[in-house]
């Protein structure tokens, strides 16, 4: 009986020695796995990353390329308002003066000269309507070259 419990013992060893080896070796090829696939997640992490990386590059290089045609519309964009503004004030003004001096030559035909000069009784003659003429308008063409190189500043 000794011998068969001896004889079991040194069986259950064996397979224990067996199934220990099975375990080693289960574990290496677990590990190996687990570094198969550790290695494998970082290849693919690295292609995503580089892939990223690429898009970011177009997408910044796109930005800039937006970046410099917005500003360039803007730019243009300024550029054609300031001359409808420029157009529209000058249209106005040139309007407001002519109307000024349409009403100055409708005084100067009823203002009698003594009136002004208070020397004797004759109408305002051209030379004077002419020369307030010509004042107003360069008043009125100063103030729009004082107001158009206000606004190229």
């Amino acid at each position: 009986m000794e011998n068969e419990e001896k004889a079991k013992v040194i069986i259950d060893y064996d397979k224990y020695q067996e199934l220990l080896a099975k375990a080693n070796l289960n574990e290496k090829a677990i590990q190996e796995i687990k570094d198969i696939a550790y290695k494998d997640g970082c290849d693919y992490r690295h292609a995503e990353y580089q892939e990223l990386e690429a898009k970011y590059a177009k997408l910044k290089s796109n930005f800039k390329k937006i970046d410099v045609s917005s500003e360039k519309l803007m730019k243009t964009s300024y550029n054609h308002g300031f001359v409808e503004g420029c157009r529209v004030v000058h249209y106005d003004v040139n309007n407001f003066k002519k109307t000024v001096i349409a009403k100055l030559d409708d005084y100067f035909k009823m203002v009698p000269a003594n009136s002004i000069f208070k020397v004797r009784e004759i109408y305002a003659n051209d030379n004077f309507c002419n020369g307030i003429n010509a004042l107003v308008t360069k008043c009125f063409d100063y103030c729009l070259e004082e107001k158009k190189s206000m606004y190229e500043d």
